[in-house]
């Protein structure tokens, strides 16, 4: 399923495999594995705005219903939808303020991204609530509210 961005994910903060998991205690479990869906949302980031729909559809679950910035209902296939016929003017992006909580299987993630390009930047807060199947995390709900400047 997810796969291929869980392995850049898992190698970018370490992990080795189960052995070297189950050496891990528990605090330190928390921050390998907010480090880890941390990860995953920035090559999620980077590959959307690459225009690359990839990710998208290995991360997003089957059951996934999101709300956009301009507050409109969003299914998996809407979603990849607009990843796939809407190329991105942006060529960069960052996440900031990212607070990631865990309860049992289910994470939240809450931050703000910040879209750049050549002649604007754009802001987001965002909210996404993933659920671990067979191992790996799958987003099921997320919501972002664009920053209006005054």
């Amino acid at each position: 399923m997810a796969k291929r961005i869980h392995k850049k994910a898992s190698a970018a903060t370490g992990a080795t495999g189960p052995e070297e998991k189950s050496r891990i205690t528990a605090p330190q479990d928390a921050d390998f594995l907010r480090a880890h869906l941390s990860r995953i949302e920035d090559l999620w980031l980077a590959e959307r705005i690459r225009g690359e729909a990839e990710s998208t559809e290995l991360l997003l679950d089957e059951s996934y219903l999101g709300s956009t910035s301009d507050a409109l209902p969003q299914t998996k296939a809407d979603f990849l939808r607009f990843v796939r016929s809407s190329p991105s003017t942006y060529t960069g992006g960052e996440h900031a303020e990212r607070d990631i909580r865990f309860y049992g299987d289910v994470a939240v993630s809450t931050g703000t991204v910040t879209l750049t390009s050549a002649d604007r930047e754009s802001r987001f807060r965002y909210l996404r609530v993933y659920r671990k199947v067979d191992g790996e995390w799958r987003l099921v709900a997320s919501q972002s509210t664009r920053f209006w400047t005054v």
